[in-house]
Formats: structure tokens, C-alpha cells, sequence
């Protein structure tokens, strides 16, 4: 490749950059020129600054929306982190409050079969416990009768009787771990009522303290979950007005280049309005910092022109270069050509020698033969 060809796409690179800078200072002049209030209310820069606010508003919008979605995004983490703290203690609560059942049932039952005014809603909350406690009481006392009668038995009754004795035991611990079931059962209803506070009993408020404590942390978290969960649906039914239907990635890759865009229009708005002053030389009776500003722009316009014309010297060194290249391919075709005029003129003269000699032979045949005529009469 050529050196100035290289040099001419360096030059070339450079060009871009000072365009690309050029646009940059006339936009930053242009937004200057509008921020100092001192725009002419005249056109072009009449409908150039409506443009300009235009696209202002609307890159302020999309920018707006594009914070709430991330916003939004950023909350909706921070309460699916909240629930799942708030569930994860609700489990904890629910496995705290499940041995309290069983107490809380034991001394309710021991207050309702001592206090025979309950009402009936209670005590069809304790009717299985009362039949359960009833069997185990007859089961015990059955299991106690025989195991008295153990000792004055004979051996083979004796023998019978173990027997009997090991299904009695095993039937009280059945029952008993029936009955400690049936106590969570009711202790667990009862909690849902309002017998703990009605009755009174200080027995069974020690009991039920704990519980309690439990039972109120384990509401409030449950009221967490519903007001997070209110606000989480909100949040979602905001993202859906904004624009996102599922996932806010896509949304926000369309804010971006829709911001991008508009972004990109009040640039050229304001590259124009900066245009058009230095067109009509009126930044000199503006601001020192817009002069200055403006003196930058010239500067790189200068550089710009400067650019060009040294790119139109390279192209016509290049242009040189291919036309040089053009002539010695002409002139190496030209010497190829004469090189093959000089064979083909030898080649000639050697023909004509041939043609020569044929023909003097043909002379001296024709002096051999004598006239034709003679042959054939």
C-alpha cells in the first residue's frame, strides 16, 4: 500500500474526529445560546428552540420512566427478599407455637371439666378429649386390677394374665398418645377463641403467655405479607401503564434507544440554532463563554478545512501514483508490441528470400522445359 494512501486514511480519521467534535461544540453552543436567554425571538430560532424543548420533555419523560421502571425492579428484589424473611420466620413461629398447643389444651380442658357452666361451643371442643381421657382412665385402672391380681395367680393363669398385661400397657400408651393428639387438637381450637381471655384462669394464662407472644408476632407477620404483597401487585400493575409486560429488560433497551434518538435530535436542533447564530454573527454580543465557545468552533472548522485540503493533495499524489502506474503498463505493452513488429518484419525477409529462390528455380525449370506447347503437340 502506499505511503500516501496511509497517510490519506489517517488524515481521513482525523476528519471524522473534527466533524464528530464540531458537532459536539455547536450542540453545547447551541444549549448555551438557549440556557442564557438571550436567543433572538425570531425565526429560524423561534421554531428551532420549540424543537429543541420538544425533545428536551420528552428525553426528560422517557428518562423518567425509565428510572421508575429500575426503580420499581430494585423494590419488587427488595420485598420478594422481605416475604421470603417474613415466610421463613412465620415457619419458624408455626413450629415454635405447635408444642404450646398441647399445654394450652391440657389446662383448658383441666378449666372446663372443673367449671361445668362452659358453653356448649366449648365443650364440643373438649368432647373427644373427655371420651379419650375417660377410656385411658378405664384402661389404667384395668391395667392396675391386673397387675395386682399378678402375684396370688397361679403359674399358668399367671402366664395368661402377663399376656394380658402387656396389651393393656400397650393399649395406655396408645391412648395416651391419642389423648396428647386430641389435647393439640382442642388447645389448637381453643387458641382460636376467645376461652383463654374470658375464663380467666391464671393457671392457664402462664400457659398461654408464651403462646400468645408467639401468636401476636406471627399476625404481624402475616400483615407484612399482605401489605408486601398489596404493594408488590401496585408495583406490577405501574409496570404494566409503563410499558412492561413481563420481563423489564426489553422496555428498557427500548427507553434506551428511544432516549438515544431524541438525544441525538435536540443535538442536531441545537447544532442548528448554533449554526445559525454564527451564520448571522450574533455570539459576539452574547456571553465571553459562548464567544468563546463559538472561537472553538472556528478553530476546528479551521482545522477541518485544513484536513480537506491536505486530503485532496493526498488524493491527487495518489491519483499521480495510478497514472504513473498506467503509463508504464503502456509503455511496457508499447515495447512489447515492438518487439513483436521487429520478429514478424524478420519474419517477412525471410520469407521474401525463400520466395526469391523458389522463383529462380521455377526460371531455370521453365528454361529446361521449353515451351509447353511442344510438350503436349
Amino acid at each position: 500500500m502506499s505511503a500516501f494512501t496511509d497517510k490519506r486514511a489517517q488524515v481521513q480519521a482525523e476528519l471524522t474526529s473534527l466533524t464528530s467534535q464540531l458537532h459536539d461544540r455547536l450542540a453545547q453552543a447551541g444549549a448555551a445560546l438557549i440556557e442564557s436567554g438571550e436567543l433572538p425571538q425570531e425565526e429560524p430560532y423561534l421554531s428551532l428552540a420549540e424543537r429543541e424543548q420538544h425533545a428536551s420533555d420528552e428525553i426528560a419523560e422517557l428518562t423518567q420512566t425509565r428510572e421508575r421502571i429500575v426503580s420499581i425492579g430494585e423494590r419488587l428484589a427488595e420485598i420478594d427478599r422481605m416475604v421470603d424473611e417474613v415466610e421463613k420466620r412465620g415457619k419458624e413461629i408455626a413450629a415454635e407455637l405447635d408444642p404450646h398447643y398441647q399445654t394450652i389444651g391440657e389446662h383448658a380442658f383441666r378449666v372446663f371439666r372443673d367449671n361445668p357452666l362452659i358453653d356448649q361451643e366449648y365443650a364440643d371442643i373438649f368432647t373427644p378429649v373427655l371420651n379419650a381421657a375417660e377410656e385411658l382412665r378405664q384402661t389404667r385402672s384395668e391395667l392396675e386390677q391386673a397387675e395386682a391380681e399378678l402375684s396370688e395367680k397361679p403359674f399358668l393363669e399367671k402366664m395368661v394374665l402377663r399376656g394380658r398385661i402387656i396389651v393393656l400397657r400397650n393399649r395406655v400408651a396408645l391412648r395416651e398418645t391419642q389423648l396428647d393428639r386430641l389435647y393439640r387438637d382442642s388447645g389448637r381450637q381453643i387458641a382460636a377463641t376467645d376461652f383463654i381471655t374470658t375464663i380467666g384462669d391464671p393457671a392457664l394464662d402462664q400457659a398461654a403467655a408464651p403462646f400468645l407472644d408467639l401468636l401476636e408476632e406471627s399476625q404481624r407477620k402475616e400483615r407484612e405479607i399482605g401489605a408486601l404483597s398489596d404493594e408488590r401487585a401496585a408495583l406490577r400493575d405501574e409496570l404494566k401503564t409503563l410499558g412492561v409486560d413481563r420481563r423489564p429488560g426489553s422496555r428498557l433497551n427500548e427507553l434506551d434507544a428511544a432516549i438515544e434518538e431524541a438525544e441525538s435530535r435536540r443535538a442536531e436542533v441545537r447544532a442548528s440554532i448554533a449554526t445559525a447564530a454564527n451564520g448571522a454573527d450574533i455570539a459576539g454580543s452574547l456571553g465571553e463563554e459562548i464567544q468563546q465557545s463559538f472561537e472553538s468552533i472556528g478553530s476546528i472548522e479551521a482545522a477541518q478545512e485544513a484536513a480537506r485540503e491536505r486530503l485532496k493533495r493526498l488524493d491527487a499524489a495518489i491519483r499521480i501514483e495510478q497514472l504513473a502506474s498506467e503509463i508504464d503498463q503502456i509503455d511496457s505493452g508499447a515495447d512489447r508490441k515492438r518487439q513483436q513488429v521487429a520478429s514478424l518484419t524478420a519474419d517477412i525477409d525471410e520469407l521474401e528470400r525463400r520466395k526469391a529462390g523458389l522463383e529462380a528455380q521455377v526460371a531455370e525449370a521453365k528454361q529446361t522445359r521449353g515451351p509447353v506447347e511442344e510438350l503436349l503437340g
